[in-house]
């Protein structure tokens, strides 16, 4: 931002002394300097308080071009502002608490967009996000409510060892299949660079977190390939304990327990995390159908 200073060209209201000021050449014509007893200068302070915004909330608006101070102490960096900023201010502070965008305040101060035309974009996003939410509390709603699936089949199968790649982000249960697609799109994009291709569809697993926050947690989506490439992992090779599911992907808490609850009552050890390989390999408007499984240490040999 472009400015100039005038040096001794206000009184400090509190020390009486002179001071430097720092003025923006972008600030509104009603914005000029004048002296100090024609058009007096509010702190930061004083005018946080008439505006209801936040010293720091100040300091961002006036770092994205929303709200620059009529004046800066170059001495102290103390911010100077004046009455009639108060107007946009309030403006900005209204359109926040709506959670607007500050790219989209930022068109609407600076004459890039009508406000009639920002607010109607912005309630068609509070729409859709609200739409969004509903659907996934329906979905949760309905996976805690429904009793369990007492068909889920475990079985035991032998797993080839192939070397994967693997992504791993943070997610919500309204963004996650969005994200798992994207993955899994550039984990092919990946895997044809490094002059290979898939061995099998993708699969996932759960990192330890401390605990589950459905609108943050985080996801290791990984790719069988098949030729070890720069960056690629060993997959697990051995027996696994699996089972199925085809249908609403809100039921596979239920396969899980089901996994669980069989693995509590056989033999089997587990060797690791579960999973859930997607073996419709997240084809766009293919139906779900998912593979629910645990690693398992090999059998013990009897003497």
């Amino acid at each position: 931002m472009l400015t100039w200073t005038d040096r001794t060209v206000g009184l400090d209201p509190h020390t009486c002394r002179g001071f430097e000021l720092q003025r923006s050449l972008d600030s509104t014509p009603a914005a000029e300097f004048y002296p100090e007893p024609m058009r007096p200068l509010m702190s930061i302070g004083h005018f946080s308080e008439m505006t209801g915004l936040s010293i720091r909330a100040l300091r961002l608006y006036e770092q994205q071009g929303l709200l620059a101070p009529a004046a800066v102490d170059l001495r102290t960096g103390y911010r100077f502002y004046r009455w009639h900023q108060r107007t946009v201010a309030e403006r900005i502070r209204s359109l926040r608490e709506l959670e607007m965008p500050l790219e989209l305040i930022a068109r609407c101060l600076h004459g890039g967009l009508e406000l009639g035309a920002a607010l109607e974009r912005h309630g068609d996003a509070l729409e859709a996000e609200l739409q969004e939410r509903l659907q996934t509390l329906r979905r949760v709603r309905e996976a805690q409510t429904t009793p369990p699936w007492p068909d889920f089949e475990v079985r035991v199968r032998q797993q080839r060892a192939w070397p994967v790649l693997s992504v791993r982000y943070y997610t919500s249960l309204s963004r996650c299949e969005a994200d798992r697609r994207e993955g899994y799109c550039s984990l092919r994009q990946r895997a044809a660079q490094l002059g290979t291709r898939a061995a099998g569809p993708p699969h996932a697993h759960h990192p330890p977190q401390g605990g589950f926050d459905p609108d943050h947690y985080a996801v290791a989506l990984s790719l069988p390939v098949r030729l070890a490439v720069p960056g690629s992992e060993p997959g697990f090779g051995g027996r696994i304990a699996f089972t199925r599911l085809c249908g609403d992907v809100t039921r596979l808490l239920h396969a899980y327990q089901a996994l669980s609850d069989w693995l509590a009552r056989s033999p089997h050890l587990r060797a690791g995390p579960s999973a859930e390989r997607y073996l419709c390999r997240l084809r766009p408007g293919a139906a779900p159908h998912t593979e629910v499984w645990a690693p398992l240490h090999a059998p013990l040999e009897v003497l």
